[in-house]
């Protein structure tokens, strides 16, 4: 690389399916922020785990179920 070209950032490492996701991960996933995530656990419109520590964790395959009925919705109406 030349001290020209811009340094590309780093490519995640695909999330692991057998054990359960952080925040982050579950961010990174669906495209949302961090605190986005925290504001659906806020609401209950995420599946999520509180571990006995009070960390949050999310089984992959409830995020999945829950992806999938959010496809399921009717669009949202546009605000004109």
């Amino acid at each position: 690389m030349t001290a020209m070209e811009p340094e590309m950032p780093p490519t995640p490492a695909p999330l692991r399916r057998d054990r359960l996701w952080t925040t982050r991960e579950l961010a990174d996933y669906v495209h949302q922020s961090p605190r986005t995530i925290e504001r659906r656990i806020a609401q209950g419109s995420v599946p999520f785990l509180r571990l006995p520590g009070g960390a949050v964790r999310f089984d992959p395959r409830a995020v999945d179920r829950w992806k999938e009925s959010l496809q399921n919705l009717p669009p949202r109406p546009t605000r004109g």
